[in-house]
């Protein structure tokens, strides 16, 4: 421990003695889909698929799970004219049925989008061949032509792709023969990364397409690119035709060709700054551009996915740490306990002082580390540079920062403690423990935040009145307070030396028990608030503490971790738009961007949400309307066709969307059950046989409806700003009662 602390000391003391310099010389995982249940047609049907494939149903007093109907029950029985039977379908034909139906309707889904991805190939492959021409004609002092940056052609990927496949029986030739080698070939196409082909053509097929997918999906993917002033304001340096794609002028309506650029008019018109680039505020000659990877112009710009994204979405900047310790719901008197040395240096090194510069500059002082923890700042503050911090000023204070942070947590200091922009459904939908921390005033305190169980970081002793260092020696006390009467900067620094020694020495030989004394001193006084039949304490552990003496903050208490958690929603747009602009600045700026904007503005690039986009594009439809439809003998497609897969798109997109609630209230129930089986929860009681929700115990307020019941729903209102279909929902007795 010894050998711990002088390192965690020294690298303090080395930081600030580098500050110091610094301001003297500045003096100057692949997962299986769920897909959505394809309606087979009759209403009927409909509504037995539905009861059959989503056999869940909640009352106010308990979660029944029923059980799927068995396969040979009847759920379809037809009558003749006098009530004869003349036949009946059961549970397993229809499911089959079902099952038939759905793999037809995925075939033609896949064949449609397979045509969407090579539409959109070639648009981009157009688009790619303008740009490599536009950039070649404007070309900046010091830069070559590249020839290549353009798109290769359908025709030529599908050559290669033809070659492949005539170098492959070549092969097979030559080790099987002649009278064995097709035997072999047709076993290998008929693999998955021929895509299960039956024949030649359809390997052929499927090689193009996924040769192509990724680069047919540049329109949906959103890009930081580091750039200069330069290329912001490129200039043609002739005059620029438009050309078809056998290299000759296009005309317009009078013969004329049409001009793209004239010599000297910027080449990239779209750039707007503080939409589509920003400028680091420190250098104005470095940019960062926000755009899709599309060459296609019309479809560069951020804004429709900026706004999508927060339209749609509550938009939470997490800022979570790991606390030192195991956490054992079950064991109510010792919850938190370590089993490693990193743990215990940690609590350790909270308990530790620190030496820091006073504010007013005239000196240094003892801090509690606590309070130096109390006192970090959401990540954003340390990772964002901004306008008139030199780039010193910035690593320094990071620095600062990530030293505590390795010490004082067990966070991974390089990610500043944040795992980027999210979501309020993403959140949750990771743990629902950190999850609760969102709601944590309304869901767990009834709207009102003082029924939320806390703690004061900066002065853990006094929450029951007693300090927890009771039974440590004098020695550290008299340390303690020794430190408020130090004389010389030397002076103090000694006093915070044998005072951490001392804290060591009390880890090391005296309080083995410290560790989980130390959470329960701190914690009990809120534990104790819950009475038993009786009246007696009735220790109970809850979800999550108030974090008091540091805003917004709660520590969650998970199954096994301790975190410390604070969460920011970003509540406008406009708000939105200066986040991703300082985020992009500081990229500009040569740092590290720590929030994931790109990917998490980026659009959804699953089949059916393409194909959706796409069907809103007359060019697009027309084009299907003069294409073969594999799946109905190569005449092509028919509006009826187009109109049948627009549905069935539509409703698998529904049936995600059902997917995503279903999954919500299956984890919530899963989660209630947990709490009530450790036997020590806080937030959750049995109030006349329905599990309720505890606001406060003295005296007793629950929830008016089932804990389920209550989560869930505020849930459904309040995890998205616009909504998913409420088609799943729990139900009463009297409404299962009826059915």
């Amino acid at each position: 421990m010894a050998k711990r602390q002088k390192s965690f000391f020294e690298r303090l003391t080395e930081l600030n003695d580098r500050h110091d310099e610094k301001h003297e010389k500045n003096t100057t995982n692949k997962s299986k889909r769920n897909r959505a249940t394809i309606a087979v047609g009759a209403t009927i049907a409909v509504g037995i698929v539905a009861a059959i494939a989503i056999p869940l149903t909640v009352n106010v007093t308990k979660v029944n799970y029923k059980e799927a109907k068995p396969q040979d029950s009847e759920v379809a029985i037809f009558y003749g004219p006098n009530d004869q039977k003349l036949s009946a379908i059961n549970a397993g034909q229809l499911q089959q049925a079902v099952n038939s139906k759905n793999i037809e309707v995925e075939k033609k889904i896949d064949a449609f989008y397979r045509q969407a991805i090579e539409y959109l190939y070639q648009q981009e492959y157009e688009a790619s061949q303008e740009f490599q021409r536009i950039w070649n004609a404007s070309l900046q002092n010091g830069e070559s032509v590249n020839n290549s940056i353009a798109l290769r052609s359908l025709e030529d990927i599908r050559k290669d792709e033809t070659n492949k496949l005539e170098d492959l029986k070549e092969n097979l030739k030559k080790n099987y023969g002649y009278e064995n080698w097709e035997k072999q070939f047709n076993e290998i196409i008929s693999k998955d990364e021929y895509g299960n082909s039956l024949n030649e053509e359809q390997a052929i097929n499927f090689l193009v397409f996924k040769q192509i997918e990724s680069e047919a999906k540049r329109r949906y993917q959103l890009e930081y690119k580091k750039q200069t002033m330069d290329y912001i304001n490129r200039t043609a340096n002739t005059t620029i035709y438009k050309l078809d794609e056998n290299g000759n002028q296009v005309k317009d309506s009078t013969g004329q060709p049409i001009v793209l650029f004239k010599k000297g008019q910027h080449v990239f018109p779209y750039f707007v700054q503080g939409e589509n680039y920003f400028v680091d505020p420190n250098n104005a000659n470095n940019v960062t551009t926000l755009l899709t990877k599309s060459f296609v112009t019309a479809l560069k710009s951020p804004t429709p996915f900026i706004q999508n994204y927060f339209n749609k979405n509550k938009v939470i900047l997490p800022t979570v740490y790991k606390m030192p310790g195991q956490i054992d719901k079950n064991n109510i008197y010792h919850p938190l306990s370590s089993n490693s040395d990193k743990d215990k240096e940690a609590l350790a090194d909270l308990l530790k002082y620190s030496l820091r510069k006073k504010a007013d500059g005239s000196g240094y002082e003892a801090v509690s580390n606590l309070d130096i923890l109390a006192g970090f700042k959401t990540a954003d503050y340390y990772a964002l540079q901004t306008q008139g911090q030199s780039g010193q000023q910035y690593e320094s204070t990071k620095e600062y920062y990530q030293t505590y942070l390795g010490a004082l947590t067990q966070s991974d200091p390089t990610t500043l403690g944040t795992t980027g922009l999210t979501t309020a459904e993403e959140i949750f939908t990771n743990s629902i423990d950190e999850g609760l921390a969102l709601f944590a005033k309304d869901l767990l305190g009834n709207g009102n935040a003082s029924n939320i169980p806390g703690f004061n970081i900066t002065n853990p002793d006094s929450a029951n009145g007693e300090s927890i260092f009771t039974t440590w020696n004098n020695t550290y006390r008299f340390l303690l307070a020794s430190l408020q009467s130090a004389n010389t900067e030397a002076d103090l620094i000694n006093r915070i030396n044998e005072l951490n020694k001392a804290v060591d020495n009390q880890f090391d030989n005296t309080d083995k028990d410290l560790y989980g004394r130390l959470f329960v001193s701190t914690s009990n006084w809120s534990f104790n608030v819950a009475t038993g039949p009786q009246g007696q304490a009735d220790n109970k552990i809850p979800v999550l503490f108030s974090a008091q003496g540091m805003p917004n903050a709660y520590f969650v208490i998970k199954d096994k971790d301790l975190l410390l958690a604070r969460y920011q929603e970003i509540p406008s747009l406009d708000e939105f738009k200066a986040f991703i602009t300082k985020d992009a600045q500081n990229y500009a700026a040569g740092n590290k961007t720590y929030f994931n904007v790109t990917n998490k503005l980026s659009g959804t690039t699953d089949k059916e949400a393409i194909i959706s986009s796409l069907l809103s594009d007359t060019d697009f439809v027309n084009k299907m309307l003069q294409t073969p439809n594999v799946n109905n003998d190569n005449t092509n497609y028919t509006q009826e066709q187009i109109n049948e897969i627009t549905n069935n798109v539509q409703s698998i997109i529904a049936g995600k969307q059902s997917d995503k609630l279903l999954s919500i209230l299956k984890s919530v129930d899963k989660w209630i059950k947990d709490q009530f089986n450790t036997g020590t929860s806080y937030n959750f009681t049995v109030e006349n046989g329905v599990p309720k929700i505890v606001y406060s115990y003295n005296p007793l307020v629950t929830s008016q409806s089932s804990a389920l019941d209550t989560i869930y729903s505020y849930l459904i209102n309040n995890l998205w700003k616009t909504q998913p279909a409420k088609n799943i929902t729990p139900l009463t007795n009297e409404t299962e009662g009826s059915k």
